[in-house]
């Protein structure tokens, strides 16, 4: 137990002073890491076609652009330039999806496995940083399927993570796989599970569990008692709010709406919502009136580690106020180019963009963001900038046949959560 308390205390790393506005703040720095989606099994010269597992083919040294994760060469660069970056964060934040989309021999243990290895790279490479990690819907099995209640995955996983969760984290976890922490006098962490709303879980029914886990009324409690003590919150989760380009929501419907009318109360307390599972770089406003900015928070959905879907590995560096209001200032997108790397057999890990330069904003609060999505709404060269970093290519809106549909429905899905909002945006009078 000295150990966990010793990883939680969180001595923050004061990286340098930022002005803004005639005010001087300390910054802190920390690392957002999603869907890395680890494959063992992968190896150099094996069929693309077979998932880079098998066969005969194309695969590189370091990996190939879908549909193929992360070989281990991978991911020991990536940790190694995470660690050579910013050896020393105030903390890590991981949304999830260790287990790869082909993951072969797969039963429970098979899933801990994961799990547990991709556990050790963090406390290989970052000793005394905390980690924040919750679920992703790969995460467990059957595929997908998450119980609403406390069962081996909550319960084995919790134990897997003791490195990272004390026993008050364990003991929400292990009821549905959420939990709280303070991270410093003033800020705190909430962790949802909302890969247990996924559209493909089976084991909940909308319909029956109104409340699955009662994840929503004990956030409630968190979030009511950390607004009356003065606090301001981190949000992670890892299927995000939504709709995907506005096509479909990842989450069961209904779930997402109560999601995202749960949050609303506490949306002035909340400095950011971090997520991933999409394998694409996207903002989200939540709040009912745009208008009213201190009503609104901010949703960061990080492109993946896994190249999965035809896209190169990225990470994020965020940096923000380590003192109220606590405000999330920057971030730095990190891709590792796989054609490169490949060819060159070396880590070619570079920085894409930074977000406060590449879309000419103050800070990342929530007034920084509705500005940048207004201006979306008449610029169509901002809005094709936003869709080239959705999987950090060049070409913008590569997922869409239809680039003018997408561009609205991209624009649309930062605005609103919700599906009436985001039907009315998508048809405009």
């Amino acid at each position: 137990m000295v150990s966990v308390g010793l990883r939680l205390g969180l001595p923050l790393v004061l990286l340098g002073h930022l002005c803004l506005i005639g005010t001087c703040s300390l910054s802190g720095k920390f690392w957002h890491i999603t869907d890395i989606h680890y494959q063992p099994l992968y190896y150099e010269g094996a069929s693309v076609r077979d998932d880079c597992v098998s066969g005969t083919g194309s695969a590189g040294y370091y990996g190939s652009l879908g549909p193929c994760d992360v070989p281990i060469q991978t991911l020991q660069d990536t940790f190694t330039f995470m660690a050579k970056t910013l050896p020393n964060p105030d903390f890590i934040l991981y949304t999830g999806d260790v287990v790869p989309h082909a993951p072969l021999n797969w039963d429970e243990n098979g899933v801990l496995e994961y799990i547990g290895n991709v556990s050790s790279w963090f406390t290989t490479y970052f000793p005394g940083t905390t980690v924040f990690p919750v679920l992703g819907n790969h995460d467990t099995y059957p595929e997908y399927q998450m119980y609403p209640y406390e069962y081996w995955l909550y319960d084995q996983t919790a134990e897997i993570w003791s490195d990272f969760l004390d026993s008050d984290m364990q003991s929400t976890f292990k009821l549905g796989g959420y939990y709280t922490h303070l991270i410093s006098p003033g800020l705190r962490v909430v962790a949802l599970n909302t890969a247990l709303y996924y559209s493909y879980n089976t084991y909940v029914n909308p319909q029956v569990h109104t409340d699955p886990a009662g994840q929503l009324a004990w956030m409630a409690s968190v979030m009511d008692s950390a607004k009356a003590n003065g606090e301001k919150v981190i949000v992670i989760y890892h299927v995000p709010t939504g709709y995907v380009g506005g096509i479909i929501s990842p989450m069961h419907k209904v779930y997402n709406e109560e999601l995202v009318t749960a949050l609303e109360p506490y949306n002035s307390i909340i400095i950011g919502h971090f997520s991933g599972h999409d394998h694409l770089d996207m903002f989200r406003l939540l709040g009912p009136d745009l208008t009213a900015t201190s009503e609104v928070s901010v949703g960061f959905v990080a492109g993946s580690l896994s190249p999965w879907y035809l896209a190169n590995p990225r990470i994020r560096m965020f940096s923000y106020q380590v003192s109220a209001p606590f405000t999330m200032l920057d971030y730095t997108s990190y891709q590792f180019d796989l054609l490169l790397a490949n060819e060159l057999r070396r880590s070619t890990w570079f920085v894409e963009y930074t977000a406060r330069a590449e879309y000419n904003l103050v800070d990342l609060s929530s007034s920084s963001i509705i500005q940048l999505y207004n201006e979306m709404q008449t610029n169509i060269t901002l809005v094709d900038l936003y869709l080239k970093h959705w999987k950090g290519t060049e070409k913008p809106g590569e997922l869409c046949a239809d680039l003018d549909w997408c561009r609205l429905a991209s624009v649309c899905s930062i605005g609103t959560s919700q599906w009436k909002p985001w039907l009315e945006c998508m048809s405009p009078k």
